[in-house]
Formats: structure tokens, C-alpha cells, sequence
């Protein structure tokens, strides 16, 4: 697409649902090419996915990568994810979702002005080299915010502000031409256009759904956002649209009780380990944060203590969602083992010895109890623990989309009129939460935006 000065207004007008990354991202690229857009925000008082993530955006030969002398291609992100996958995905649409969020980050950074790093403290498992973009205070907020004041202030993107749409309108041939559902005061909103964008999100708060698709999470804590209803996936459903990877989801088990909080998923590969309460490890900590979020849950009570030291602390401090559970009080620091069992009601000699445990294995270059391949340190005093369970992040799996986001009817034609992206449609993490990858999420997000916004932008010039 693309990045010269905004063109005069297209007469098309598409309907964006969902005001999350995605969906900003989105309205903001369709504006600029001169589409006119419906940006249909839910609001409320709850925060989108985006918001609530790390907001850290993986994109693969970038500037920021080149400027640093990092060597990545599109070919490597493909590669990273379908390792992680099991090659359950498409891998050529996995190639151009990648290409697109690519370009997507550097519109983002350079058209809109977004202040963006490469984040390099550490490369999160399953990722080849440093892949992951962040704003200045490396947080979901910040990103998400930075974006919908983009938004607001963009004179061809008409908001729709605590507007819940809960229905697509199609006409008798069957293309889609809008969607309906009402203000927060109960007054009906219905608009109509030449295309209907869904951007709100997966499932994960829809405990039906959940029950449906993902049983093993349908009671867990849900800690994505509360926007993630699913009413318009089940409304392209209703129309005929096929789905894929219903049963896939991204678990964490780096969350802290009550689900307000997070640790992000840094800390195992610095050295971090996880004891249950009863101040045993359980696990490999440093697989996939995803997959091991069920570990967690099937500990007494469902929880575990994750336990670093100061080192570490240092390392991840700089992470907005680290900083958010620091100050929430959901880190508590000790002096000795015995203060930290203390913190949490462990017995100190099964703690002390765990611990002692774990640093011979470091020792040894082996992890002899749980087969653990990252032991980059001992862990020292003065230690740091939080108390994590297993949640549910948000669902990977949603309408069937092509190369372009259109959404894909039961026999494999798109629908008329209607696009997917983000949470909405389909990721490439395949089934269960095995085939997570850091990053996945907000790739797909910035990926399949681009993708929709650049073929509509194109169609609306014809």
C-alpha cells in the first residue's frame, strides 16, 4: 500500500468492528489511501487484547532489525512458526500474513509516527533471532493508546463510541453490506457500507464458546479481554463462514491471582523456576509459556511460585507488564530462602532444597528432574517469587480467511463483503496450546489488518 499523502475520499465506505490493534490499525491504513471508515469501538471500561498484551509486535527484516546488523527474513519467521506449530498451519498463508505484518510495523513506525524499538533483552523461545517491536515503554497499553488517538484525530474515520454490534446484515445475494446492534443507552445502531471488517477479537470471553471448543480453559481465569465475546464469529457462522482451529488457544502461566496482572514470559529463559506449594519444581519452565499454563493448573490450588533473583529482576524490569505486576505488589523480594518460603507460606527446607537442587543442575549443564534446556545461571540471594496460576490469554482459532482477510464460505469461496482479522479470524498456532509462539497474536493482528486494508483500498479504486 501505498505510503503517500492521503488521496481525496473514496465514495466506499467500509465498517470497521472492533477498535483494538487490529482494528485501528486497520481504519487507520484504509484512511490513509482515502477509504472512508466506520470505526465501531466497544469501549466500556474494559481494555482491548491489545492493550492487555505485552505489545510486542515480532516482524521479520525490518529497519530497526537492519540498523542493528540483525539478519532475518520473512522465510526464518515462517520457519520459527511452523516448528512451533507442527506445520498445522498454512504455511504459504503464514508467509504472506508475516510479509504483511512486516510492512504493517513499518508504516506503523514511519507513516504513523509511532516511536518503535527492536526489543533485544531477550529472545523469547521459539524465536530465531530478535523479532519483536515495542514502544518506548514496551507495554500493550502504550501501543494500543498510541493508535487510537491516531484514529481519533484522522478526519476521514467516523468513531462509533460504547457501540456493540451483534449482527451482520447481508442482502439477497448474499453479500455482506453491514452490521447491527446498539449504543450503550439501548438505541439501535445500524450502518451499512461496502465491506464489513470484523476486528473484535476471539472467543475467550464467552464461556459457551469456551465450553464448546476449549473445555480444558472454559473455568480457568481469563485474563484477555472482555471484549472477546464472539458474536459477530458466530454471526459469519450463521452465514455459511467456515472456521479452523477452534481448539487452538494461548495460555499463560505467568499470571498472577485474581488476573489484573502478569509477569510476561522472559522469565524462565533467564533462569527463573517454578515451585508448587509445596516448594517443588513440577516442570520445564522453559518451554512454551502456553502449554504450561495446564502444568500449572494441575498443581495444589492451581497455583505455583515463580521465583527469580536480582539479577534477573533487572532484566525484565523494563517490560511494561513486569512494571504493572511490581507495582500491583505482586513481587516480593527476600534476603535469604527462608524469608521467600516465608512470603508464601512454604516449607523452607523443601523450598531450600529445591533450590539447591536446581543450581547443581546448572552446575552440571543437566537437568536431570524435568529435562530443562535453558540453565543460564544459578539462582542467588538476594531472590524475588510471585504467586502465578494458569489462565486463559485469549482463543487462536476463528473464521477461515484467504490472503486478502476475505472470509472463506464452507466451500472455500470467499464471502462477499466480509473480512477478518486479528483475534477474529483464524491464527496460525494451530490446535490446543501447544503451537503458541510469543508474538503470534499481535503478528496476526498487524498482518491480516494490512492484508484487508491494502485489497480494500484496491477494490475501492476500481
Amino acid at each position: 500500500m501505498s505510503s503517500a499523502s492521503t488521496p481525496a475520499q473514496s465514495p466506499h465506505r467500509v465498517i470497521v468492528v472492533g477498535a483494538g490493534g487490529a482494528g485501528c490499525l486497520a481504519a487507520l491504513a484504509l484512511a490513509q489511501a482515502g477509504v472512508a471508515v466506520d470505526l465501531v469501538d466497544r469501549g466500556g471500561d474494559h481494555p482491548s487484547l491489545t492493550a492487555i498484551c505485552g505489545g510486542l509486535v515480532p516482524g521479520a527484516d525490518t529497519s530497526w532489525q537492519q540498523s542493528l546488523g540483525i539478519a532475518d527474513s520473512i522465510e526464518q519467521f515462517v520457519e520459527d512458526v511452523m516448528a512451533k506449530n507442527k506445520g498445522q498451519a498454512d504455511a504459504a498463508l503464514v508467509r504472506t500474513i508475516g510479509a504483511a505484518c512486516t510492512e504493517a510495523i513499518e508504516f506503523t513506525g514511519g507513516r504513523l509516527g509511532i516511536d518503535l524499538h527492536l526489543y533485544t533483552a531477550i529472545v523469547h523461545p521459539g524465536l530465531s533471532v530478535p523479532r519483536l517491536h515495542a514502544t518506548p515503554g514496551e507495554s500493550g497499553h502504550e501501543l494500543q493508546e498510541s493508535l487510537r488517538a491516531r484514529a481519533a484525530k484522522h478526519p476521514v474515520i467516523r468513531r462509533h463510541i460504547n457501540t456493540l454490534m451483534t449482527h451482520l446484515l447481508a442482502d439477497g445475494s448474499g453479500r455482506v453490506i453491514g452490521a447491527s446492534g446498539s449504543a450503550s443507552d439501548g438505541a439501535p445502531v445500524r450502518l451499512e457500507g461496502h465491506a464489513v471488517v470484523i476486528a473484535t477479537g476471539g472467543f475467550g470471553a464467552n464461556r459457551d464458546m469456551l465450553r464448546q471448543w476449549i473445555p480444558s480453559m472454559a473455568e480457568a481465569e481469563h485474563v484477555g479481554s472482555l471484549l472477546s465475546t464472539g458474536e459477530l464469529i458466530a454471526g459469519a457462522m450463521g452465514l455459511g463462514a467456515a472456521t479452523a482451529h477452534m481448539t487452538g488457544f494461548q495460555g499463560h502461566c505467568h499470571v498472577n491471582l485474581g488476573g489484573r496482572t502478569h509477569l510476561g514470559g522472559s522469565l524462565p529463559r533467564l533462569g527463573a523456576i517454578m515451585v508448587n506449594l509445596n516448594g517443588r519444581r513440577f516442570g520445564a519452565e522453559d518451554g512454551g509459556y502456553s502449554e504450561f499454563a495446564l502444568e500449572v493448573l494441575k498443581q495444589p490450588q492451581g497455583i505455583a511460585i515463580e521465583i527469580f533473583d536480582e539479577v534477573m529482576h533487572r532484566q525484565v524490569e523494563s517490560l511494561g507488564v513486569f512494571r504493572e505486576a511490581a507495582e500491583a505488589g505482586e513481587v516480593q523480594r527476600a534476603d535469604s530462602v527462608a524469608e521467600l518460603a516465608a512470603h508464601f507460606g512454604l516449607d523452607p527446607q523443601a523450598l531450600a532444597d529445591e533450590i539447591t537442587r536446581y543450581n547443581r543442575c546448572v552446575e552440571a549443564g543437566v537437568d536431570s528432574d524435568w529435562g530443562r534446556s535453558i540453565l543460564p545461571r544459578k539462582l542467588e540471594a538476594p531472590f524475588y517469587g510471585s504467586r502465578v496460576t494458569g489462565a486463559l490469554a485469549h482463543t487462536q482459532g476463528g473464521l477461515k480467511i484467504d490472503a486478502h482477510a476475505r472470509v472463506l464460505a464452507q466451500d472455500g469461496q470467499p464471502i462477499p463483503g466480509l473480512f477478518a482479522i486479528g483475534g477474529a479470524a483464524a491464527c496460525f498456532s494451530g490446535n490446543g496450546a501447544e503451537g503458541y509462539l510469543s508474538g503470534n497474536g499481535l503478528a496476526h493482528a498487524f498482518g491480516t489488518a494490512w492484508l484487508a486494508a491494502e485489497h480494500l483500498a484496491t477494490q475501492a479504486k476500481l
